[in-house]
């Protein structure tokens, strides 16, 4: 990947609004960005994720409710694909990217702190 390729054209996708903080998402031809800062910070933090990944987790887990980052993990790994998540951080960047594109919800029923996702 050369970055100057790649992001040069970025287009803004949309905002995902978690429980602590929102999460900005950018898409270019290869990859999402994803990114999330803190408002008391000028800090933040960004993360590429292959769009390919969000096509396999849609594709593959398309229907699931109240999916959690750690089931998403673990339901990966049992369809033998580590390649797109090999984390739970990868896990919950995929679905906030999902959420952003439309094709995931929140589900606000649930008021843990684990965040639950439904896939449309």
């Amino acid at each position: 990947m050369i970055a100057k390729n790649e992001f040069s054209n970025l287009e803004f996708v949309g905002v995902t609004k978690s429980k602590r903080q929102d999460y900005f998402i950018y898409k270019s031809r290869n990859y999402y960005l994803i990114l999330s800062y803190k408002n008391d910070s000028p800090s933040g933090n960004f993360n590429l994720v292959d769009t390919k990944a969000i096509e396999y987790v849609y594709n593959n887990f398309r229907g699931e409710k109240a999916i959690t980052s750690k089931k998403l993990l673990t339901a990966s790994r049992k369809k033998v694909h580590k390649k797109y998540i090999s984390g739970r951080f990868d896990a919950l960047n995929i679905l906030y990217i999902l959420c952003a594109i439309r094709k995931a919800k929140i589900d606000k029923r649930y008021k843990k702190r684990e965040i639950k996702f439904n896939i449309s």
